[in-house]
């Protein structure tokens, strides 16, 4: 199963090279941020058709890629099917070693990532706060589901 690291790099270069008339569109009132939206989502769609690719060649993994503890492997399966709801990919076919940022990715709209963070604080019972959002960007998903596993642990004791 290949990872959705390269992915990563690509939505990354993508994503840092917004051209300026998209900038500028953003500040005219009305017209402006539909447009440079549109735009935006030109530019990106390749990116996204890569990662759609691949998840769709992916079966579902098995619950073991998430380890052990059948708890825990479940509450990974819970996590990576609220990404797929929330992010619209086309499966929830993601495995540990996939780039949390790929995963999370808000290739739809500037909405989906903060709807992602409210819907696994309430369905999964963790608080989350700008710091783990913001370490989650250089991890992996496994790393993220390590990490509320560990805050839904803490918060029902």
């Amino acid at each position: 199963m290949k990872s959705l690291t390269g992915a990563r790099d690509s939505l990354l270069l993508t994503e840092s090279s917004m051209p300026d008339i998209e900038r500028y569109l953003r500040w005219i009132p009305i017209f402006g941020p539909p447009i440079a939206n549109l735009l935006r989502g030109l530019r990106i769609r390749p990116v996204v058709e890569q990662i759609e690719r691949e998840l769709l060649r992916r079966h579902p993994p098995e619950l073991s890629v998430w380890g052990e503890d059948i708890d825990r492997a479940l509450f990974a399966q819970s996590v990576c099917e609220l990404a797929m709801l929330e992010m619209g990919w086309p499966n929830d076919h993601f495995v540990p070693a996939d780039p949390a940022a790929v995963v999370f990715w808000n290739h739809r709209d500037n909405l989906d990532f903060d709807a992602t963070i409210k819907d696994l604080e309430f369905n999964l019972g963790v608080s989350l706060g700008a710091s783990d959002l913001s370490k989650w960007f250089d991890s992996s998903l496994g790393e993220v589901v390590d990490d509320l596993w560990e805050k839904r642990t803490l918060t029902s004791d």
